[in-house]
């Protein structure tokens, strides 16, 4: 009988210890041990992003959601370790998203995040002359209208449309915000048939203002495409060209540049076109440009889907 009555606390203690295990894995959910999370938002030239929206996602619903500071800085705090999706979102930005693994009793607060490619389709942006975010307006007459033309060469309807009367201002231009030294840029770009007279568009690149920076133009009436730099108002002999392109009005084209150092290559339609070295300008701001050439003209282009890498 003694044998029997100690058997039964042995046997009792045995079933209570299962229905409270010992909480040593990591992603047990109802461990007491929490995990932490935070770290800074940077966006391009590294320098810190307020209000940007991180998010940790757990099973497609949003279990924590917060906010970059001042800073740059984000935290979130108390998690329930396990396995999330983190997306981050930043205006401009394209989104950035990864898996994470949140370890019971672990704080990571170095855990930064770096936005880098910036993406402008223009498709929320208002119709009319506002500025489309991250733009700034320098000269010429710029706004949001809507081209449905080639729906498959471009994203519709929105576009970003440049206008230069001869005479008027030397030439249309609206600057992207951010300046940035080593970069990739492309965008589509098109010509419109209700210009009068001759003209030409491209892209200002490394821009220290509106009075010096690389020139990138297409040239409608030569059917070229040229480098050159504008150095107080006054643009300098040809960098480098190419004059073997055919390029006709109301036709959407995709033209790219690649900027290391003083490295540079241009791309029409995913063809390299031609590369150089020049160290004139060695970063700044990068822009949209529209010119008419003739008395009495007035030029018109669209662009649209642009895009910048550092």
């Amino acid at each position: 009988m003694r044998k029997f009555l100690t058997f039964i606390p042995i046997l009792l203690l045995s079933t209570l210890s299962c229905l409270n295990p010992e909480r040593d894995n990591p992603y047990d959910s109802n461990n007491p041990d929490k995990a932490d999370l935070g770290g800074t938002v940077y966006g391009i030239n590294y320098h810190p992003i307020e209000g940007a929206a991180i998010k940790l996602i757990q099973d497609s619903e949003i279990v924590e959601e917060t906010q970059s500071d001042g800073s740059g800085w984000y935290e979130f705090s108390g998690l329930d370790p396990g396995v999330y999706k983190l997306v981050a979102e930043a205006d401009l930005y394209t989104p950035l998203e990864y898996e994470m693994d949140l370890i019971a009793g672990t704080r990571d607060d170095s855990f930064d995040l770096y936005f880098q490619e910036i993406f402008f389709d223009f498709e929320n942006e208002p119709l009319g002359p506002t500025p489309p975010r991250g733009f700034l307006i320098k000269c010429g007459q710029w706004d949001i209208t809507q081209d449905n033309t080639n729906p498959g060469m471009h994203s519709t309807p929105n576009v970003f449309r440049g206008r230069n009367v001869f005479g008027a201002e030397p030439f249309a231009l609206a600057l992207f915000k951010e300046p940035i030294k080593d970069f990739w840029v492309d965008a589509k770009v098109k010509y419109s048939s209700l210009s009068t007279g001759s003209g030409a568009l491209g892209f200002i690149l490394r821009a220290q203002d509106e009075h010096n920076f690389y020139l990138l133009v297409i040239d409608l009436q030569a059917e070229a495409l040229g480098l050159f730099t504008v150095l107080n108002d006054i643009i300098s002999d040809t960098l480098a060209a190419n004059n073997t392109l055919s390029i006709e009005p109301d036709t959407w084209y995709c033209l790219a540049v690649d900027f290391k150092d003083s490295d540079i290559e241009v791309h029409f339609n995913e063809t390299r076109v031609f590369e150089l070295s020049d160290d004139t300008f060695e970063g700044g701001s990068i822009g949209l440009w529209v010119k008419s050439w003739e008395m009495g003209g007035v030029a018109r282009a669209h662009f649209d889907d642009m895009g910048i890498w550092p």
